[in-house]
């Protein structure tokens, strides 16, 4: 390569989802946002949380993980706007 000649690189990464997929729901500064996952992960995240009467340790878990969920996403729109 010669001297001064400038070389530019781009990488792109895409995910593709195949088979059935479902939706989790949740919200963030308290506006609703959808997420699609494959549907066995939404069936076991509905198994795991989905209760009539939940105790107080699963309500703990699920607000643990909702809290997670939020600051991931959040992050992520963080990160988007950096990389645009």
């Amino acid at each position: 390569m010669a001297k001064g000649q400038k070389v530019t690189y781009s990488i792109t990464e895409i995910t593709v989802t195949t088979g059935r997929t479902a939706k989790i729901e949740f919200r963030v500064n308290g506006r609703p946002v959808t997420v699609e996952v494959p549907s066995d992960l939404k069936a076991y995240f509905t198994e795991q949380f989905s209760r009539p009467q939940p105790t107080a340790n699963q309500k703990r878990r699920y607000a643990t993980l909702m809290r997670l969920l939020e600051s991931a996403y959040c992050k992520g729109v963080e990160d988007g706007k950096i990389a645009a």
